[in-house]
């Protein structure tokens, strides 16, 4: 009997389990990063770990999670892929390293081999300014993911999201992942260019998570997206804990609300099927 756990019934698809496709967990050793020290972020200077994130994945009816670096260090990958290591409800982790650096391929082996290193199935690249995205740079990164086939994904504001389709168009056939919607700001106009711009490329996706969900604008937005990628190109998220920023309901109810009138395949892909394929987690 296919689940209904994330309030639409499964049978348009092979897959129902639900996977929040945008988690965080972290220990003390990240509590000095410049953003936990900003005063906005006061409430997240504390241990997240996996204790808590599981009783929130199974308060909201969710089976399992990917877990997304809040790190720019390999040492702070490699003690993600540790902490995650023999969990069931993590069925991915993205780490990060430096996908600029020639040796970027031992660097991703080193993790690969290390505890938890067969979780890993996607690399983060921050990139929150107008040029960041330099394809040019990321070439030898973006050829180690290709062979190791882990996923690009990238953090980006809106900026640098109009130069991520010259990336994909560099590497069409590396899945490339955008998080919290490409981070759209008030001038939506630009926002809707980039995404109609990297929608063409088939291997592009983006993750419906982060500030964005809690914004009044968040229906128009994830109409658009789902327009120019459809559902099966688009990840839900929670962005736990860094949503507890924002008040009001939590980003799942949020989403669900917001997709009440979609079809069971489109929600049984938003809500777990497309982080499954885009991540390589097994199907049951």
């Amino acid at each position: 009997m296919p689940s209904t756990r994330h309030g639409a019934t499964a049978g348009a698809s092979r897959w129902s389990d639900v996977i929040d496709a945008h988690l965080h967990v972290w220990g003390g050793e990240l509590l000095d990063v410049a953003w936990l020290t900003d005063e906005r972020a006061c409430s997240l200077r504390r241990p997240f770990l996996l204790d808590e994130a599981t009783a929130m994945l199974r308060a909201e009816g969710i089976t399992s999670a990917v877990a997304v670096t809040a790190d720019e260090s390999d040492a702070g990958s490699a003690l993600l892929l540790a902490r995650c290591h023999g969990r069931d409800e993590i069925a991915a982790v993205v780490g990060w390293t430096d996908l600029t650096d020639l040796d970027v391929g031992a660097r991703l082996d080193a993790l690969q081999t290390g505890a938890g290193g067969g979780t890993l199935r996607g690399v983060r690249h921050v990139a929150l300014s107008r040029d960041a995205i330099d394809a040019t740079a990321l070439e030898p990164g973006v050829r180690a993911l290709q062979e190791r086939g882990l996923v690009l994904e990238l953090l980006v504001d809106e900026p640098a999201l109009s130069s991520v389709a010259g990336l994909c168009r560099a590497a069409p056939e590396l899945d490339v992942v955008v998080d919290h919607l490409g981070s759209p700001t008030a001038a939506e106009g630009a926002w809707q260019d980039a995404v109609t711009q990297l929608a063409r490329h088939p291997r592009a996706h983006l993750k419906v998570s982060g500030a964005v969900v809690h914004t009044p604008r968040m229906p128009q937005l994830l109409a658009i997206a789902r327009a120019r990628f459809g559902a099966e190109r688009l990840l839900a998220g929670t962005n736990w804990p860094i949503h507890t920023l924002s008040p009001g309901a939590g980003p799942w109810r949020r989403l669900q609300a917001a997709t009440r009138r979609w079809n069971d395949h489109e929600r049984t892909a938003l809500f777990g099927a497309s982080a499954a394929r885009v991540y390589g987690v097994t199907t049951p």
